[in-house]
């Protein structure tokens, strides 16, 4: 009776990781979207400080969602 319920319960947690690891490598990346998305605060940050010029400001932006 209790091997039968562990049995249940290790094949109940097969499933939920089987189903876990399915999702997690069909999932769009995030990290790609994160990183540009810091990058352009980043970028924002040092045009506001005046660390580079609004053309070079532009140009990088344009670079970083190109």
């Amino acid at each position: 009776m209790v091997l039968n319920f562990l049995f249940i319960l290790l094949i109940l947690g097969g499933i939920i990781l089987l189903i876990y690891w399915v999702v997690k490598q069909f999932a769009p990346a995030e990290s790609s979207t994160t990183s540009a998305g810091k990058a352009l605060e980043i970028l924002k940050e040092r045009y506001a400080k005046g660390e580079i010029t609004r053309e070079e400001y532009e140009q990088m932006k344009k670079d970083l969602l190109s």
